[in-house]
């Protein structure tokens, strides 16, 4: 392996570069730029990354524009993912390319809100077939009439709150796909452990928690 390659190789910005043309075969500059993480105000820096590969025959552009591996690229970028299949923990890896507090606030605003919005949808339905609902504290069974509007407002704000949740979930890092970072989500707990910041998180969840009873109630008591 030639002096060239092992410099464009010692940078993690243009590892990134390799993996993203791995995975998508090519793409457009900008494109490019966006998935390995470049704001628009740094394509300067990323050309000098991207021209670093060009210049070890790692990728090179297309007549259309358009940025793909070399057949040397493709070789290189294969020996390295399996490499790193072998040493890297998936959740280190994934802890590392995340903004993790707009992650785990995310993941805590996502919990109440979908709460809220299955909740009340159920409520409507209910409300809708003119059946009350049987609700049992502590033994104690409670039939109530639902409070349409009350269940619709709780609706809305769960709703609201899972858009949110959503948008920051998109904000929180671009070298994962948005389904590979809500399934990964089963794994906060390690991550924020790992992190030391757990208790950090405690009051939002608590928050959370609180919201998701209080709107439950809201429409059966109210």
């Amino acid at each position: 392996m030639d002096d060239k390659i092992l410099r464009a190789l010692s940078n993690e910005n243009r590892k990134r570069i390799l993996e993203q043309l791995y995975f998508n075969n090519y793409l457009e500059y900008a494109e490019l730029m966006k998935r390995v993480g470049f704001k628009i105000g740094e394509s300067g820096k990323f050309a000098y990354h991207s021209n670093k590969l060009e210049e070890a025959e790692l990728i090179k552009k297309r007549i259309d524009g358009k940025y793909e591996l070399t057949s040397k690229g493709r070789k290189i970028v294969k020996i390295l993912l399996e490499e790193n299949i072998k040493d890297v923990d998936p959740i280190t890896d994934f802890s590392k390319n995340i903004n993790v507090d707009l992650y785990a606030i995310s993941s805590i605003i996502m919990f109440a809100g979908l709460f809220s919005l299955i909740y009340n949808s159920i409520l409507l339905i209910l409300a809708f077939l003119n059946l009350p609902a049987r609700i049992v504290i502590m033994g104690q069974v409670y039939v109530r009439i639902i409070n349409v509007h009350l269940s619709f407002l709780m609706l809305f704000i769960g709703g609201t709150l899972t858009l949110l949740s959503l948008y920051l979930l998109k904000k929180s890092g671009t070298k994962y796909t948005f389904i590979e970072k809500i399934v990964l989500q089963k794994y906060l707990f390690l991550i924020l452990v790992n992190r030391g910041s757990i208790g950090k998180y405690l009051f939002f969840l608590v928050l959370a928690i609180i919201f998701s009873v209080v709107s439950s109630f809201i429409p059966l008591f109210f």
